[in-house]
């Protein structure tokens, strides 16, 4: 996987300015304007329409599901039969004052909607006054800093007072009476207490916490995977992080639910107590447990709680008495189900998917009706289906932990004394249940998971936090909101996939339009990222449809595609990093359009048609031209083509059920087959890359590393003088002079051809050779459960069609570097009949024999189709070695000691004698 993203590294020039000036290049004219919805907001002004649609967002969700309330309440009522000497006019009357009442409040200055409208508008208007002043006064600054403060600043003024507008908020009459008043006001003092908006700063500080760990996360992934030290295990981490978390907040919300309900919202208290379906008397028995105010052998007055309850589950009353009967049965925490712990469980399960189905079901019809298919039914029974038995698992575990924690387990760890007795009952046993209840989120899918955990962590927090406290120290809480929210607006305005969870899709919604640059998206985005990217990729939505007169003013260019008739609204721009290490810039952008015209062809030959679309559209491009003097944005090259809709399969295929990975490998293999019969066009005829020459396609120089195109044996020596250049580069290596140089040298003028032609490798074969051609650069629709396109072409160049499994295939294991020499030897022979042996990975040998019958299936070259595969993968291997990425890279050589790097080149270059002594040098 190619490094890619869209932030500049050192010294780069700011892409953004680039892009503006690339996308000048392509005029969007007058076209006819796109269909336009409602929260497009056309007729107001674009500075303000984050500040209106923010205000009808918070609108709607303050109101209508107060309004949604009030018109089930009113049915249902109405489904009653009523006495009569009711007044059916009255109940009208009443229903529509409530209404009237629920749309008037909304409107309050003083409320959520005014709250939203502030933020944002606040958030995006301020931004160019403060970007002014920073611009005036912090003149050292970069200018991608001075954005990043203006809009941090702009964010937190905002949020700082538009939280104390909602703080300010008073009571209405028709609550000033009730408790939701009195609970913040100090009983002792009288004095008003601070504490309302706590539930709005934690899921603030919660959103905030999640993109700092987040980015910090994905920095460190990204120089593992670039130092190729990816372990299993943080690969475990990174999958395990969202359930644990969702597990531990679980664990806090329950037992607070249990002993502490006062710490949690309302109405969150409500809806548990709902979910749960058990008599209050079994929860307060327990808590009173805790609080030794009930006590086995003790008479303390608390027959009667649990007694009453026995008799109305037909128990026999002593069960109740815990001076009789010690410990109580778990009959009465079955309530009256019989003494199986086991069947209780299943019998809760039963009655919570039920309970639950009729919740998600209704939800899940409702959101397949916005594009519906003749798929939406299955889709919303097997989605509800699948929430409700996690809903239904998390309850059982509660219940059945609580089981297990007296009955089952709990006493033969701890004992069964009446001491014992009354602490397993005083918190051992809800602690059980606590812990197990939140494992049901690995039921739901990995994207919902990351959803819940990010709904249940402030709800925790909060359980850990006062909910009233002082007015004094009321500007703490605001502060923290204030800071919170600068970080995720500033975090989703640069880059909007790191805020996660339903908030990131309501703020690119509530904040579209803030400014032209903000319909620039970047895609593949590294927000830190020691080495030189290869390119800098945005997704571009056009003000209006660019057409074909928008793509030809300069007149056609060669293997540029015209756009549909209706044109093109979204594209995608990639402009190629000229600073990025190794890469050979001459023709790099030629190369890689015209790889993709070979390739779109080859696609058309699938029977069917089903790929005739797979690989993008160009649509415009420039050369890379990088002259002494040019501005940076006359240096890029730069592609626009077509814009693919999909998932990036890589982030899908590991959570696959086995009958879809196969299904998948083998849609890859197909393409992959058709991608190897690519034919090149007439005046491709040698070794190495393409470029275009009085409008045709003609043989040109690779883009992996320099030299002119030649013959098989031609194109491996410039491989190796590539690599030797950049060897004498390496303040370490040094060129290996004094050491291994000349005998490379000497292999590469006197043994090389020879080596070739006697191991009877077949120099005549050319074909078209992607070198990249991993799930990394495909998309996928989950939907539709097919490849929607093949990405990236790079890397491609024209050469030998067996390099293709030296770079390719790592992530089905098809590439024939395994690490596994078993395994190694199989994709070699093409001989998977021997099973592996208990201590080989039993996944990569599975996911590689599918994949190599797959391939054979389709019609495709295998790796044991090419005569001399072993010696190539050997000479592949010996020039990597002669400029290995740990000894040529600069930050990977700052990251080691002196005598490391030391270490880590002898080693290189004992491996490096190794090879040449085996062919003789």
């Amino acid at each position: 996987m190619e490094l890619r993203g869209a932030a500049s590294s050192k010294g780069s020039p700011d892409t953004r300015s680039i892009l503006t000036s690339t996308m000048a290049k392509i005029s969007t004219g007058t076209s006819s304007p796109r269909k336009s919805s409602f929260l497009q907001l056309q007729s107001i002004p674009p500075p303000l329409r984050p500040l209106v649609r923010a205000y009808l967002l918070g609108y709607a969700s303050a109101v209508l599901p107060r309004l949604l309330t009030l018109v089930l309440q009113h049915l249902s009522n109405r489904e009653r039969k009523t006495p009569n000497y009711a007044l059916p006019e009255r109940d009208e009357n009443t229903f529509l004052e409530s209404a009237k009442h629920v749309l008037k409040t909304g409107l309050d200055p003083c409320r959520f909607p005014t709250f939203c409208a502030a933020l944002v508008g606040g958030a995006t208007l301020l931004q160019a006054p403060l970007n002014k002043i920073i611009t005036r006064a912090a003149t050292n600054l970069g200018s991608v800093a001075k954005l990043r403060l203006s809009r941090f600043l702009a964010t937190f003024v905002s949020a700082w007072f538009s939280l104390k507008l909602l703080q300010s908020k008073k009571p209405t009459l028709r609550r000033r009476a009730g408790s939701s008043t009195t609970r913040y006001v100090d009983p002792a003092t009288g004095k008003k207490l601070a504490g309302r908006t706590v539930d709005l700063t934690l899921f603030a500080a919660t959103q905030a916490i999640d993109v700092i760990v987040g980015e910090l996360w994905a920095r460190h992934k990204g120089r593992r995977l670039a130092a190729q030290k990816w372990t299993k295990v943080e690969a475990f981490i990174s999958q395990m992080t969202d359930p644990v978390s969702f597990v531990a907040s679980c664990a806090l919300i329950m037992w607070a639910w249990f002993y502490a309900p006062d710490n949690l919202p309302r109405a969150y208290n409500k809806w548990i107590t709902s979910a749960a379906h058990v008599d209050i008397r079994l929860i307060e028995a327990l808590r009173r447990c805790r609080t030794r105010e009930l006590s086995y052998e003790k008479e303390t007055g608390q027959a009667h709680l649990l007694g009453t309850m026995c008799t109305d589950h037909s128990l026999p009353y002593e069960w109740g008495d815990p001076c009789k009967t010690i410990p109580f049965p778990c009959d009465i925490v079955h309530m009256g189900r019989g003494p199986s712990c086991e069947y209780h469980a299943w019998r809760r399960f039963w009655l919570s998917w039920k309970w639950s189905m009729y919740t998600y079901l209704p939800l899940a019809l409702a959101l397949q009706l916005r594009k519906p298919n003749r798929d939406s039914l299955r889709t919303a029974l097997l989605s509800a289906a699948r929430s409700s038995a996690f809903l239904g698992t998390y309850i059982t575990l509660f219940y059945y932990g609580v089981c297990l924690g007296r009955t089952r387990i709990g006493p033969h760890l701890l004992g069964k004394d009446v001491a014992c007795r009354q602490k397993i009952d005083g918190g051992y046993c809800v602690g059980v249940g606590c812990f197990l209840c939140g494992w049901s989120v690995l039921i739901e899918t990995a994207n919902r998971r990351k959803d819940m955990a990010l709904f249940v962590a402030p709800r925790a927090m909060a359980t850990l936090l006062p909910r009233q406290y002082k007015m004094e120290v009321q500007w703490r809480e605001t502060l923290a909101f204030a800071l919170s929210t600068a970080v995720v607006f500033t975090c989703a305005r640069e880059n909007p996939r790191r805020v996660r969870g339903m908030l990131g899709g309501i703020l690119g919604l509530a904040m579209k339009e803030i400014e032209q640059s903000e319909s620039v998206t970047p895609v593949e985005y590294v927000g830190y990222n020691p080495f030189p990217v290869n390119n800098f990729i945005y997704k571009v939505a056009l003000s209006s449809p660019a057409t074909k007169e928008h793509f030809t003013r300069a007149g056609h260019q060669t293997c540029a595609v015209l756009p549909p008739l209706t044109g093109e609204s979204t594209v995608i721009v990639r402009l190629s990093n000229p600073t990025s290490m190794g890469m050979n810039n001459t023709n790099r952008v030629e190369n890689e359009v015209c790889a993709m015209a070979v390739a779109r062809e080859a696609m058309a030959s699938v029977k069917g048609g089903r790929y005739n679309s797979i690989v993008p559209r160009v649509y415009a491009w420039k050369s890379t031209r990088m002259m002494a003097g040019d501005a940076p944005e006359q240096g890029f090259g730069w592609i626009v083509m077509e814009y693919m809709e999909g998932e990036v399969l890589d982030m899908l295929f590991a959570d696959m059920k086995w009958d879809e990975k196969k299904r998948v490998i083998g849609e890859i293999a197909c393409i992959f087959a058709a991608f190897q019969k690519a034919k090149l066009p007439q005046r491709v005829e040698l070794h190495g890359g393409m470029t275009v020459r009085d409008g045709d396609i003609v043989s040109g120089q690779p883009t992996m590393h320099k030299g002119e195109p030649s013959g098989y044996v031609g194109l491996w020596k410039a491989r190796i003088d590539h690599a030797l250049e950049q060897a004498d580069e390496s303040t370490l290596i040094n060129g290996w002079k004094g050491g291994v140089r000349e005998r490379i040298e000497k292999f590469k003028n006197y043994k090389l051809g020879v080596l070739i032609h006697n191991g009877e490798v077949d120099s005549t074969l050319l074909g078209l050779v992607h070198n990249d051609f991993t799930i990394n650069n495909m998309l996928y629709n989950p939907q539709t459960k097919r490849i929607t396109a093949l990405l990236d072409f790079d890397w491609s160049s024209v050469t030998h069609p067996a390099h293709e499994f030296f770079t390719s295939f790592h992530d089905v294991h098809g590439r024939v570097d395994e690490a596994s020499e078993k395994l190694r030897k199989a994709i070699f022979s093409g001989d998977f009949g021997n099973h592996p042996d208990e201590d080989e990975d039993q996944e990569a040998w599975k996911l590689a024999k599918t994949w190599d019958d797959a391939l054979k299936q389709h019609g495709g070259k295998r790796p044991c189709d090419f005569k001399g595969i072993e010696l190539l993968q050997g000479l592949w291997n010996f020039v990597y070695s002669i400029c290995p990425f740990e000894l040529g890279s600069k930050v990977m050589l700052f990251r080691r000691s002196k005598k490391e790097s030391e270490a880590a080149k002898a080693r290189v270059e004992g491996q490096i004698s190794k090879m040449l002594s085996g062919w003789g040098v």
